[in-house]
């Protein structure tokens, strides 16, 4: 018995190609279950408490980044009448496209924060939703708005650390350098006998680091994260939504001021979904009409922020749908 001459190397290929199979399948569940044990230890955290008055942009960024923000921001300075919807300009017959575009008679944006201020200048030139998600420019600026957020929520540890990266290639590394390894010795063993028929092992090779890669990955909020959100959804949940169709009945553009945090509530803890069947209901298809057009692109959310939620160093939701957690990041557009 040799290196290259054992039962391994002799083993002829289908026998091989089953257990080579079951070897990345062990791989991929022990480094799964070892990074799994990452966020374990943030787990055992003390739960955060939920705060008396809640912050809807803040819960906006946590559960799905930058773009949950921007998503909120439109929605209350449509419902407070600061912007306007209107046809789009040139679009096709028969077509309901619309874009948003700065009321001609609005009040003065001093009344408004200086994330919200930003969003109506960028809407002094029409725009729809969609070109609204995919302009860097804006999303940047709203990014930096929103860094007293992702420090926060860092600070709290309800996104994955920065950390994590470092930890999940540690986890990923070895496992698939073991599946290369025993695909090379095969490989080099197969071709010392004459055999060359490899390919079946080198595509299992791939696929199986392919596999890890994709199944070991860290999620944008921490278990403390997740638990927070639940929290909140339990706190302010069924008293956001009695709020909200209440001020749901409000017309657009009269500048009437009512409750807008119990307004914003839902919408900051459940995404723009939670307009559902409300009078308020088109600015949902306002938005979901821009989720459709970034997908049919292929473009790709930007976690902005905190998480897309959102985490990640940066989750800014560059474009993605209405859920997500901080992302998750996220969340998107």
């Amino acid at each position: 018995m040799s290196f290259w001459h054992n039962p391994l190397a002799n083993m002829n290929g289908p026998l091989f190609l089953v257990l080579y199979l079951v070897v990345i399948a062990v791989v991929i569940v022990v480094c799964k279950s070892r990074f799994v044990q990452t966020d374990d230890t943030l787990s055992r955290l003390q739960p955060l408490k939920v705060p008396q008055l809640a912050d809807p942009y803040e819960i906006a960024f946590l559960r799905g980044g930058v773009n949950e923000v921007i998503r909120l921001g439109v929605f209350k300075l449509l419902k407070a009448g600061y912007l306007t919807t209107a046809p789009l300009a040139n679009r096709k017959e028969k077509s309901t496209a619309q874009q948003v575009q700065i009321n001609p008679v609005t009040p003065p944006l001093s009344d408004l924060s200086p994330l919200e201020t930003d969003l109506c200048k960028y809407f002094e030139k029409p725009h729809t939703t969609a070109e609204m998600f995919a302009d860097t420019r804006l999303i940047s600026n709203i990014s930096s708005r929103c860094t007293e957020y992702e420090l926060k929520i860092k600070r709290e540890q309800l996104v994955a650390p920065d950390t994590w990266k470092w930890e999940r290639q540690k986890v990923i590394l070895p496992g698939a350098l073991i599946i290369l390894v025993l695909c090379a010795y095969k490989l080099f063993a197969a071709l010392t006998t004459g055999h060359e028929n490899v390919g079946f092992m080198i595509v299992e090779c791939f696929g199986g680091i392919i596999v890890l890669a994709t199944v070991v990955k860290y999620p944008i909020l921490t278990q403390r994260g997740i638990r927070y959100l639940a929290d909140l959804k339990r706190a302010y949940g069924a008293m956001a939504m009695s709020r909200f169709t209440q001020d749901a009945s409000i017309p657009e553009g009269t500048f009437q001021r009512f409750n807008m945090d119990a307004t914003l509530l839902p919408i900051a803890l459940l995404g723009i979904g939670a307009l559902g069947s409300s009078g308020d209901a088109s600015y949902g298809k306002l938005f979901n009409k821009a989720a459709l057009n970034r997908t049919s692109t292929g473009s790709s959310p930007s976690c902005g922020g905190g998480g897309g939620g959102c985490g990640s160093g940066s989750c800014s939701g560059g474009g993605g749908g209405d859920g997500g957690g901080c992302g998750g990041c996220g969340g998107g557009g």
